[in-house]
Formats: structure tokens, C-alpha cells, sequence
């Protein structure tokens, strides 16, 4: 049997953020996935791509669940929508169980997977700015190619925090999106740069409070660390963005 447990959640500094969360107590619910592709992107960062035997359905900004170390752990579709593969990225943690049977899968290898799930996704039609550090960046690069390939011509800021240059991913898709889509403007900003880092110095934070002022009367999307979130949608509301208009999801 599957249990489909649905909440929304009304904190004070979220806006109607809906979760969906699957817990199975019957893998035969679940999909045999096989992963199909494997790639490094960080010291600590990699991308897997699951191949299922069935069409998967999906919208960007969702995740899956896989079962490893026998606990089923959410992971957020990076890819558009596909008929049998999904590509997830995921942050490796010293120490994690699922992070070592992650680090040292391979191709071929197969796990079980729930189908795609979630809440978190773009409204469209409107000037929007994405805050996304590290894998948070994740749901929020899903949504700015689907809500681009739509015919999206309103203004679209990524702002992607990491710490050094060494933690960013997914660069030369994002300058590829860049250059494509002259309504979109990408920002790296690094807290601790390394040598010869021409861009923002700073967190994403710094550069809200410094440079809110062209951001203003545009949607937010936020997606990080749970603190994280909570540190930027406190920012974000005092500096004047409506309930409405901020919209988050986190981790943790």
C-alpha cells in the first residue's frame, strides 16, 4: 500500500508552499529504475540519470524519491520533462550511508524509485528572480528552461550562491540559456572566491539588500538549505516583496 500524506504548510515567512510526500510500505509500488548515466560535476556534487521501464510523467520543479539504506530519500528532477529518464542532482554528505551507496553506484546499477511528486514549480507570465545556493539550484533550472521554452519573455534573473568557484555546476548549460534567451540574466555569486574571480563576491543575500532595487515588483522563487530559506525570506519581506509574490522550497 502507498500513503500519500499532502500538508501545506503556513509558516510565517512562506507562502502557501504545498508539499506531497509518499511513504510505501509496498516496494512493489515502487519503479526498478537503472542508472544510465553518471557524472561528476563537484568534488561533493553528482548528476545521475535514471531510465525507467515505464513513462514517467513529470513537471519541472519536481522530485523523486529514492529507496536507499532502506529510507526513502527525495531528489529534485533537474531534467525537462522526458518519457522514460530522469536526472537528478545530488549533494554527497561525509558520512551520509545514502551519500556512499550514491558516490560509488555505476552504470547498470539499478534502484527503486516512487514516481515524480511535488508542488514546487514556476507560475509563468511574469518578471521572476530565482535565489538558488548549491543543489537548490536545482528545481529552480528546471523551471527557467521549461518557463523559457514556453515563450517566456518577461524578465528572468537566476541568482545561484555557492562558495568558490570550484562549487558551481552547471555553468556552461546556464551560459547556453544565456545566450539564447536574451530576457535572462544569470549572477554567480561566491562567498569565498578563489584567485581571479572576476564576478560577485558575496552571498546572495549581500547582493539582494545591495541591488534589490532592480529586482523589485518581480515574483521570488527561493530554494536552499531550510535555514537559508528562512534567513532570505525574512530579507526578502522586509525589503517589501508581497506574501504572494514569494514562493520557496527547501531542503535539509
Amino acid at each position: 500500500m502507498v500513503y500519500v500524506v499532502q500538508y501545506t504548510t503556513y509558516r510565517p515567512l512562506l507562502y502557501r508552499l504545498m508539499i506531497t510526500v509518499c511513504y510505501s510500505t509496498d516496494i512493489a509500488h515502487a519503479l526498478t529504475t537503472t542508472i544510465t548515466g553518471k557524472r561528476t560535476l563537484t568534488s561533493s556534487v553528482i548528476e545521475l540519470a535514471l531510465t525507467s521501464p515505464v513513462p514517467l510523467h513529470y513537471l519541472p520543479g519536481q522530485f523523486v524519491q529514492l529507496r536507499l539504506a532502506g529510507e526513502w530519500r527525495a531528489y529534485t528532477v533537474a531534467s525537462m520533462p522526458d518519457d522514460f529518464t530522469v536526472i537528478i542532482v545530488i549533494q554527497l554528505i561525509d558520512g551520509g550511508r545514502a551519500s556512499k551507496i550514491l558516490a560509488t553506484c555505476k552504470v547498470g546499477d539499478d534502484f527503486q524509485m516512487l514516481p515524480p511528486n511535488g508542488w514546487f514549480g514556476c507560475r509563468g507570465g511574469e518578471a521572476a528572480c530565482m535565489v538558488g545556493t548549491s543543489t537548490g539550484i536545482i528545481p529552480l533550472y528546471a523551471m527557467l528552461r521549461a518557463t523559457l521554452e514556453a515563450g517566456e519573455t518577461k524578465a528572468l534573473t537566476l541568482l545561484f550562491g555557492a562558495r568558490s568557484q570550484q562549487h558551481l555546476f552547471y555553468v556552461d548549460e546556464l551560459t547556453a540559456l544565456e545566450k539564447r534567451y536574451k530576457n535572462l540574466t544569470v549572477i554567480y555569486c561566491l562567498s569565498k572566491p578563489t584567485a581571479g574571480w572576476a564576478g560577485y563576491e558575496g552571498r546572495v543575500s549581500d547582493y539582494l539588500r545591495k541591488h534589490f532595487s532592480e529586482l523589485k515588483n518581480r515574483t521570488f522563487y527561493v530554494s536552499a538549505w531550510h535555514e537559508t530559506v528562512e534567513t532570505l525570506e525574512t530579507q526578502l519581506l522586509r525589503l517589501g516583496v508581497a506574501r504572494g509574490d514569494l514562493i520557496s522550497e527547501y531542503y535539509d
